[in-house]
């Protein structure tokens, strides 16, 4: 073998090599997020009472299991999608509350996202049950969570009562940094209310 082809060998060792060590790191997931201040918040307002807690990803696996977790971000070969949860409770006081997702933002690593509904989260998960072979009672079982877990795009909270349910943002957030989560209330003529802010470290 001559230099040349020598040299091309061994280029193309190499940019296997790297390849082969980006596909393994990719399809790894992404690590999970560990919060440094407080895993629960509250916000102590006028016309509601707000509690967010951050849900580890042991948690969500103890919940919904290892394989296939519809709150955790499976394993992708390009990009690296991270999926954060929060458990949420309302309570409205002395007059109706509305909660609309389209309302909630949080600000994380230079990126803004709100929480993913019912609907985008379905079909995000049907495309990847399709593509893995899931169906049939399994498939609907698991569309059947998501509806269960995730709050609906607006949910009106009555007077002294309470409402819960999952906050879900995806994307390719940063393993460390402040999640800011904000979260505008409206009334029940859908016109702001008061907001609650949280801050999470991570």
């Amino acid at each position: 073998m001559n230099g040349k082809m020598w040299s091309g060998a061994v280029l193309m060792l190499t940019a296997a090599g790297m390849l082969a060590l980006l596909l393994l790191n990719s399809c790894a997931g992404t690590p999970a997020l560990a919060v440094q201040n407080q895993a629960e918040q509250r916000f102590q307002g006028e016309h509601a009472e707000l509690r967010l807690r951050f849900i580890e990803e042991t948690e969500l696996i103890e919940r919904y299991g290892r394989q296939d977790n519809l709150f955790i971000a499976p394993p992708g070969l390009l990009t690296r999608e991270r999926f954060i949860a929060f458990d949420l409770e309302i309570g409205a006081r002395r007059e109706p509350v509305l909660l609309a997702l389209n309302q909630i933002e949080m600000s994380y690593g230079g990126r803004n996202a709100r929480p993913v509904n019912q609907f985008h989260h379905g079909q995000y998960w049907q495309q990847r049950d399709e593509q893995q072979g899931i169906g049939g009672a399994q498939a609907l079982s698991r569309q059947r969570t998501i509806r269960q877990v995730l709050p609906a795009n607006q949910t009106r909270v009555a007077p002294r009562e309470t409402e819960s349910g999952m906050l879900l943002f995806r994307g390719s957030f940063p393993q460390f940094g402040a999640a800011v989560i904000t979260v505008q209330l409206l009334d029940q003529n859908e016109r702001p209310l008061e907001r609650a802010v949280f801050t999470f470290e991570f």
